[in-house]
């Protein structure tokens, strides 16, 4: 079975972030692992709050699954300030060290929300092999 970890935020209506994630890693049979960078409080009407983790818990969370179970692919969602930018550039980068070849995909929808985090984010090396969707429909 693969294994694909999802490094995004949570969304308590369920249908986005790691709650659809691993809803859809489950239906395409794959074993979902998940990297919490933030919790928001919305609905089916829209985002009504977004509080980011601690970027030492999302640190913590990502050396942890990592250490357990190998992700066979990664996908980024919403990275919602500089400092989670950082934990994750810098986790990724361990992973491609140590050979990773498959695919990582990001960002999804929330990343729009947080333009300018995400652009001091684009110069840093995420990862080699992306694939950008919108979230707003296939990529």
């Amino acid at each position: 079975m693969k294994t694909v970890l999802t490094i995004a935020g949570s969304d308590c209506s369920g249908g986005a972030g790691i709650q659809a994630d691993l809803k859809t890693m489950a239906a395409m049979g794959c074993y979902g692992m998940s990297v919490i960078t933030a919790v928001t409080v919305q609905n089916t009407c829209g985002v009504k709050a977004v509080y980011p983790m601690d970027a030492h818990v999302v640190r913590e969370q990502f050396d942890a699954v990592v250490s357990d179970i190998y992700p066979d692919a990664i996908k980024i969602g919403m990275l919602c300030n500089e400092e989670i930018i950082e934990v994750v550039s810098a986790g990724l980068e361990k992973i491609r060290q140590k050979g990773e070849k498959g695919p990582w995909i990001g960002p999804g929808a929330g990343v729009y929300q947080w333009k300018s985090s995400f652009e001091a984010g684009s110069k840093k090396s995420i990862g080699r092999k992306i694939v950008a969707t919108d979230g707003f429909g296939d990529p």
